[in-house]
């Protein structure tokens, strides 16, 4: 008894062209996903990691400010607060969206197709 590989690509070959081009098209796309989910996640870290300078510095103002201006009260003293703050919030809230991006597991897709033509040609070969 033939293996069925051999006897597919004696009796129909273009049958296996099509599917190595379906492969093809499945590896693609699941690079392509991998790619630009890596891209995402390396944005968000890279606009996290500014944010977190921006609100670094703001908080040196703030107190070199605190440290500096006289003790007279202040017209508005929560501005010194205010500004360093809302900084603060949005890095915690760019840290959290970088850590929700999900990362997709590269060809895992790609992977379950060749267990699943691996376990039907065994199949096929056993009968």
């Amino acid at each position: 008894m033939t293996h069925p590989l051999v006897y597919m690509l004696a009796h129909r070959p273009k049958m296996l062209v099509v599917h190595a081009q379906a492969y093809a098209d499945l590896l693609s796309a699941d690079a392509s996903l991998a790619l630009r989910q890596a891209k995402l996640k390396a944005l968000l870290g890279i606009m996290t990691l500014c944010m977190a300078v921006v609100a670094m510095v703001l908080t040196g103002v703030a107190v070199m400010l605190w440290g500096v201006l006289p003790k007279a009260p202040m017209q508005w003293p929560w501005i010194m607060l205010a500004a360093p703050g809302a900084s603060w919030l949005m890095t915690l809230v760019l840290g959290w969206a970088t850590y929700r991006t999900p990362m997709s597991h590269a060809l895992s897709e790609f992977k379950r197709q060749v267990y699943a033509d691996m376990a039907l040609c065994k199949e096929l070969s056993v009968t």
